[in-house]
Protein backbone atom coordinates (compact mmCIF):
# COMPACT_ATOMS: atom_id res chain seq x y z
CA UNK A 1 0.00 0.00 0.00
CA UNK A 2 1.28 3.52 -0.70
CA UNK A 3 2.90 5.35 2.20
CA UNK A 4 1.74 8.70 3.53
CA UNK A 5 2.53 11.75 1.46
CA UNK A 6 5.42 13.64 3.01
CA UNK A 7 6.45 17.24 2.65
CA UNK A 8 8.40 16.52 -0.56
CA UNK A 9 5.39 14.86 -2.20
CA UNK A 10 3.21 17.82 -1.23
CA UNK A 11 5.81 20.14 -2.74
CA UNK A 12 5.64 18.38 -6.11
CA UNK A 13 1.85 18.53 -5.95
CA UNK A 14 1.91 22.29 -5.43
CA UNK A 15 4.55 22.78 -8.14
CA UNK A 16 2.57 20.84 -10.71
CA UNK A 17 -0.60 22.66 -9.78
CA UNK A 18 1.13 25.83 -10.97
CA UNK A 19 2.85 24.17 -13.96
CA UNK A 20 -0.40 22.94 -15.53
CA UNK A 21 -1.24 26.48 -16.61
CA UNK A 22 1.92 26.59 -18.74
CA UNK A 23 1.70 25.60 -22.39
CA UNK A 24 5.20 24.39 -23.26
CA UNK A 25 8.01 22.25 -21.88
CA UNK A 26 9.03 23.53 -18.48
CA UNK A 27 12.13 25.67 -18.70
CA UNK A 28 12.74 26.77 -15.15
CA UNK A 29 13.22 24.21 -12.45
CA UNK A 30 10.00 24.78 -10.61
CA UNK A 31 9.21 21.41 -12.04
CA UNK A 32 8.79 20.11 -9.25
CA UNK A 33 10.24 0.11 -5.33
CA UNK A 34 6.92 -0.25 -5.98
CA UNK A 35 4.70 -2.86 -7.30
CA UNK A 36 1.51 -2.00 -5.49
CA UNK A 37 -1.98 -3.47 -5.43
CA UNK A 38 -3.48 -2.72 -8.84
CA UNK A 39 -6.99 -3.04 -7.42
CA UNK A 40 -6.50 0.02 -5.24
CA UNK A 41 -7.42 2.61 -7.88
CA UNK A 42 -10.49 4.80 -7.36
CA UNK A 43 -10.16 7.92 -9.46
CA UNK A 44 -13.68 9.27 -9.02
CA UNK A 45 -14.26 9.41 -12.78
CA UNK A 46 -16.58 7.12 -14.69
CA UNK A 47 -14.81 7.57 -18.00
CA UNK A 48 -11.22 8.49 -17.25
CA UNK A 49 -9.90 7.74 -20.73
CA UNK A 50 -12.41 10.08 -22.42
CA UNK A 51 -11.67 12.73 -19.82
CA UNK A 52 -7.94 12.41 -20.42
CA UNK A 53 -8.32 12.57 -24.20
CA UNK A 54 -10.39 15.74 -23.92
CA UNK A 55 -7.90 17.40 -21.58
CA UNK A 56 -4.99 16.35 -23.79
CA UNK A 57 -6.69 17.85 -26.87
CA UNK A 58 -7.25 21.11 -25.02
CA UNK A 59 -3.62 21.16 -23.93
CA UNK A 60 -2.27 20.48 -27.40
CA UNK A 61 -4.56 23.10 -28.95
CA UNK A 62 -3.22 25.68 -26.52
CA UNK A 63 0.40 24.74 -27.14
CA UNK A 64 1.27 27.50 -29.58
CA UNK A 65 4.94 28.05 -28.93
CA UNK A 66 5.80 31.41 -27.44
CA UNK A 67 9.51 30.95 -27.11
CA UNK A 68 10.49 33.69 -29.57
CA UNK A 69 13.99 34.10 -30.91
CA UNK A 70 16.87 32.74 -28.89
CA UNK A 71 19.05 35.58 -27.69
CA UNK A 72 22.75 34.82 -28.04
CA UNK A 73 25.27 35.93 -25.44
CA UNK A 74 26.86 39.00 -26.96
CA UNK A 75 29.95 38.71 -24.79
CA UNK A 76 32.36 35.92 -25.82
CA UNK A 77 33.75 36.08 -22.29
CA UNK A 78 30.31 35.09 -20.97
CA UNK A 79 30.36 32.03 -23.19
CA UNK A 80 33.79 31.08 -21.91
CA UNK A 81 32.60 31.53 -18.33
CA UNK A 82 29.64 29.26 -19.03
CA UNK A 83 31.90 26.61 -20.57
CA UNK A 84 34.06 26.78 -17.44
CA UNK A 85 30.97 26.48 -15.24
CA UNK A 86 29.93 23.35 -17.13
CA UNK A 87 33.43 21.88 -16.82
CA UNK A 88 33.51 22.58 -13.07
CA UNK A 89 30.00 21.22 -12.65
CA UNK A 90 30.93 17.97 -14.38
CA UNK A 91 33.93 17.54 -12.10
CA UNK A 92 31.95 18.45 -8.97
CA UNK A 93 29.24 15.94 -9.84
CA UNK A 94 31.54 13.11 -10.89
CA UNK A 95 33.61 13.45 -7.70
CA UNK A 96 30.59 13.59 -5.42
CA UNK A 97 29.23 11.01 -3.01
CA UNK A 98 25.85 11.56 -4.69
CA UNK A 99 27.20 10.36 -8.06
CA UNK A 100 28.96 7.39 -6.47
CA UNK A 101 25.66 6.32 -4.89
CA UNK A 102 23.88 6.96 -8.18
CA UNK A 103 26.29 4.67 -10.05
CA UNK A 104 26.09 2.07 -7.29
CA UNK A 105 22.31 1.98 -7.65
CA UNK A 106 22.52 1.94 -11.44
CA UNK A 107 24.80 -1.11 -11.34
CA UNK A 108 22.68 -3.00 -8.83
CA UNK A 109 21.07 -6.17 -10.25
CA UNK A 110 17.55 -4.83 -9.78
CA UNK A 111 18.15 -1.69 -11.83
CA UNK A 112 20.62 -3.15 -14.32
CA UNK A 113 18.28 -6.01 -15.24
CA UNK A 114 15.55 -3.50 -16.03
CA UNK A 115 17.93 -1.51 -18.23
CA UNK A 116 19.05 -4.60 -20.12
CA UNK A 117 15.47 -5.65 -20.70
CA UNK A 118 14.60 -2.24 -22.15
CA UNK A 119 17.72 -2.30 -24.31
CA UNK A 120 17.00 -5.83 -25.56
CA UNK A 121 20.40 -7.17 -24.54
CA UNK A 122 20.36 -9.97 -27.11
CA UNK A 123 20.64 -7.46 -29.95
CA UNK A 124 23.05 -5.27 -27.95
CA UNK A 125 21.19 -2.09 -28.79
CA UNK A 126 22.21 1.22 -27.29
CA UNK A 127 19.56 3.33 -25.64
CA UNK A 128 19.12 6.79 -27.08
CA UNK A 129 18.50 9.59 -24.59
CA UNK A 130 15.94 12.36 -24.99
CA UNK A 131 16.33 15.26 -22.55
CA UNK A 132 13.25 17.44 -22.09
CA UNK A 133 12.85 20.61 -20.03
CA UNK A 134 16.45 20.99 -18.90
CA UNK A 135 16.11 24.76 -18.35
CA UNK A 136 18.74 27.45 -18.76
CA UNK A 137 22.26 26.22 -18.11
CA UNK A 138 23.41 29.84 -18.05
CA UNK A 139 21.08 30.86 -15.25
CA UNK A 140 20.52 27.74 -13.18
CA UNK A 141 22.93 25.52 -11.28
CA UNK A 142 20.18 22.90 -11.09
CA UNK A 143 19.99 22.84 -14.89
CA UNK A 144 23.74 22.45 -15.18
CA UNK A 145 23.76 19.59 -12.66
CA UNK A 146 20.95 17.79 -14.46
CA UNK A 147 22.59 18.13 -17.88
CA UNK A 148 25.93 17.03 -16.41
CA UNK A 149 24.30 13.88 -15.05
CA UNK A 150 23.05 13.08 -18.56
CA UNK A 151 26.55 13.70 -19.93
CA UNK A 152 28.15 11.45 -17.32
CA UNK A 153 25.72 8.67 -18.19
CA UNK A 154 26.85 8.96 -21.80
CA UNK A 155 30.52 9.15 -20.86
CA UNK A 156 30.60 6.25 -18.40
CA UNK A 157 28.02 3.74 -19.64
CA UNK A 158 28.36 2.06 -23.01
CA UNK A 159 24.63 1.32 -23.26
CA UNK A 160 23.85 5.04 -23.61
CA UNK A 161 23.66 6.20 -27.22
CA UNK A 162 23.12 9.67 -28.68
CA UNK A 163 21.64 12.48 -26.58
CA UNK A 164 18.99 14.84 -27.91
CA UNK A 165 18.05 17.95 -25.92
CA UNK A 166 15.12 20.35 -26.02
CA UNK A 167 13.99 23.28 -23.95
CA UNK A 168 12.26 26.28 -25.52
CA UNK A 169 14.19 28.76 -23.39
CA UNK A 170 17.68 27.70 -24.47
CA UNK A 171 19.56 30.51 -26.19
CA UNK A 172 21.60 30.00 -29.32
CA UNK A 173 24.79 30.22 -27.28
CA UNK A 174 23.58 27.71 -24.72
CA UNK A 175 22.55 25.39 -27.54
CA UNK A 176 25.98 25.75 -29.12
CA UNK A 177 27.71 24.85 -25.87
CA UNK A 178 25.44 21.84 -25.35
CA UNK A 179 26.20 20.68 -28.89
CA UNK A 180 29.94 21.09 -28.22
CA UNK A 181 29.48 18.64 -25.35
CA UNK A 182 28.28 15.97 -27.79
CA UNK A 183 24.51 16.47 -27.74
CA UNK A 184 22.04 17.24 -30.53
CA UNK A 185 19.61 20.14 -30.05
CA UNK A 186 16.07 19.38 -31.20
CA UNK A 187 14.63 22.21 -33.26
CA UNK A 188 10.98 21.18 -32.86
CA UNK A 189 9.04 21.16 -29.61
CA UNK A 190 7.71 17.61 -29.47
CA UNK A 191 5.68 18.44 -26.35
CA UNK A 192 6.63 15.03 -25.02
CA UNK A 193 5.03 13.28 -27.98
CA UNK A 194 8.07 11.22 -29.03
CA UNK A 195 7.15 7.68 -30.06
CA UNK A 196 9.92 5.27 -29.06
CA UNK A 197 10.70 3.21 -32.14
CA UNK A 198 13.88 1.98 -30.47
CA UNK A 199 15.02 1.77 -26.82
CA UNK A 200 14.79 5.27 -25.38
CA UNK A 201 15.68 6.90 -22.07
CA UNK A 202 13.53 9.96 -21.41
CA UNK A 203 15.63 12.12 -19.10
CA UNK A 204 13.15 14.51 -17.47
CA UNK A 205 14.00 15.56 -13.89
CA UNK A 206 11.41 17.96 -12.44
CA UNK A 207 9.30 18.43 -15.56
CA UNK A 208 5.60 19.30 -15.40
CA UNK A 209 3.41 16.25 -14.74
CA UNK A 210 1.51 16.71 -17.99
CA UNK A 211 4.74 16.30 -19.97
CA UNK A 212 5.23 12.83 -18.46
CA UNK A 213 1.64 12.10 -19.40
CA UNK A 214 2.32 13.05 -23.02
CA UNK A 215 5.32 10.69 -23.17
CA UNK A 216 3.19 7.83 -21.87
CA UNK A 217 0.31 8.68 -24.22
CA UNK A 218 2.64 8.63 -27.24
CA UNK A 219 3.86 5.16 -26.25
CA UNK A 220 0.67 3.62 -24.89
CA UNK A 221 1.20 -0.01 -25.81
CA UNK A 222 3.05 -2.76 -23.94
CA UNK A 223 5.65 -3.11 -26.69
CA UNK A 224 6.52 0.58 -26.72
CA UNK A 225 6.38 1.13 -22.97
CA UNK A 226 8.67 -1.85 -22.42
CA UNK A 227 11.37 -0.24 -24.54
CA UNK A 228 11.40 3.08 -22.68
CA UNK A 229 13.05 4.17 -19.44
CA UNK A 230 11.94 7.36 -17.74
CA UNK A 231 14.06 9.30 -15.27
CA UNK A 232 11.90 11.94 -13.65
CA UNK A 233 9.45 12.79 -10.89
CA UNK A 234 8.21 9.80 -8.92
CA UNK A 235 5.02 8.30 -10.40
CA UNK A 236 4.42 6.67 -7.03
CA UNK A 237 4.34 10.08 -5.39
CA UNK A 238 1.89 11.38 -7.97
CA UNK A 239 -0.39 8.42 -7.28
CA UNK A 240 -0.17 8.99 -3.52
CA UNK A 241 -0.99 12.67 -3.96
CA UNK A 242 -4.02 11.92 -6.09
CA UNK A 243 -5.19 9.24 -3.66
CA UNK A 244 -5.02 11.75 -0.83
CA UNK A 245 -6.38 14.88 -2.50
CA UNK A 246 -8.89 13.32 -4.96
CA UNK A 247 -8.70 16.45 -7.06
CA UNK A 248 -6.06 18.73 -8.60
CA UNK A 249 -4.50 19.19 -12.05
CA UNK A 250 -3.07 15.71 -11.56
CA UNK A 251 -6.47 14.50 -12.71
CA UNK A 252 -5.38 15.56 -16.19
CA UNK A 253 -2.33 13.28 -15.97
CA UNK A 254 -4.46 10.18 -16.30
CA UNK A 255 -1.81 8.09 -18.04
CA UNK A 256 0.63 8.59 -15.15
CA UNK A 257 -2.04 7.59 -12.66
CA UNK A 258 -3.22 4.62 -14.73
CA UNK A 259 0.26 3.13 -15.10
CA UNK A 260 1.59 3.98 -11.61
CA UNK A 261 0.90 0.52 -10.20
CA UNK A 262 2.55 -1.18 -13.21
CA UNK A 263 5.95 0.49 -12.96
CA UNK A 264 9.20 -0.75 -11.48
CA UNK A 265 10.31 2.43 -9.71
CA UNK A 266 13.63 3.10 -7.98
CA UNK A 267 14.05 6.38 -6.11
CA UNK A 268 17.37 8.20 -6.47
CA UNK A 269 19.05 9.10 -3.19
CA UNK A 270 20.14 12.74 -3.12
CA UNK A 271 22.63 12.10 -0.23
CA UNK A 272 23.56 15.78 0.31
CA UNK A 273 22.00 19.23 0.18
CA UNK A 274 24.28 20.17 -2.74
CA UNK A 275 22.22 17.97 -5.06
CA UNK A 276 18.83 17.97 -3.34
CA UNK A 277 17.32 20.83 -5.37
CA UNK A 278 18.33 19.27 -8.69
CA UNK A 279 17.33 15.66 -8.00
CA UNK A 280 14.95 15.30 -5.05
CA UNK A 281 11.91 13.07 -5.66
CA UNK A 282 13.53 11.77 -8.88
CA UNK A 283 13.11 8.10 -9.78
CA UNK A 284 14.00 5.55 -12.42
CA UNK A 285 10.85 4.12 -14.03
CA UNK A 286 10.84 0.83 -15.95
CA UNK A 287 8.03 -1.16 -17.56
CA UNK A 288 7.69 -4.93 -17.87
CA UNK A 289 4.24 -5.41 -19.35
CA UNK A 290 2.83 -8.53 -20.97
CA UNK A 291 2.67 -8.01 -24.72
CA UNK A 292 -0.97 -9.06 -24.78
CA UNK A 293 -2.06 -6.77 -21.95
CA UNK A 294 -4.96 -4.45 -22.80
CA UNK A 295 -3.98 -1.08 -21.37
CA UNK A 296 -7.47 0.35 -21.87
CA UNK A 297 -8.66 -1.55 -18.79
CA UNK A 298 -6.35 0.56 -16.64
CA UNK A 299 -8.74 3.48 -17.16
CA UNK A 300 -11.84 1.62 -16.00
Amino acid sequence: MPSKVGEEQAEIYEEDKAEMAWTVVVGRHRKGKRKTDTNNKTYGCTNLLDSCNQLHSQFMASCSIQQGESEPMDDPEEEERLKKKMHNCLKKLEDSDFYNKFVEQLQSPQVLNNILRAANAESEQQIQMVVYGIGSIANSEKSRLQLCLALLLKRNFSWVGRIEVFDPILSASESGIIESLGCTILTVNERGGRTAESPTLFFMPHCAALLYDNVLRANWSPVQLNRIILLGNSFGSYFEQFSQFHRSPLASTSYVLAIANHVNEFRIRTVSDDFFAAFHMTSWHFFALDASQDLKVLFV
